[in-house]
């Protein structure tokens, strides 16, 4: 991508809400993933579509939340299982411990073990 343009927009109008592109080009859709502080981009598809759709499997909301860049909770379509209390029963688990090279292996394979 050549500017930073759709970061500075978010700056005047609101970040962390939602931002598009329409691009059949994953590197472009990645880099702006990656550089913007917004809960959704919406590729190839209207921004009325962040508010949930059957076409994009977000869940339905009336409420569209920006995250701690936009000075909400969450960066979740609020919907209504916010708005139900649930009760969270956590019990002890064996502890299982992962060696660095089961998480890192391919990486040190790949880059060396620096």
């Amino acid at each position: 991508m050549r500017s930073n343009s759709s970061t500075e927009l978010l700056h005047i109008r609101g970040a962390g809400h939602t931002c598009g592109i329409h691009s059949s080009r994953n590197d472009h859709v990645l880099a702006l993933a990656l550089g913007t502080k917004t809960a959704r981009v919406m590729v190839n598809q209207s921004m009325n579509e962040g508010a949930g759709s059957v076409r994009n499997g977000l869940p339905y909301t009336l409420s569209l939340s920006c995250g701690s860049w936009g000075g909400n909770i969450t960066t979740e379509n609020v919907n209504v299982r916010h708005f139900v209390n649930l009760t969270w029963v956590s019990r002890p688990v064996a502890p299982r411990r992962v060696a660095p090279e089961e998480v890192f292996g391919a990486h040190w394979s790949k880059y060396g073990n620096e």
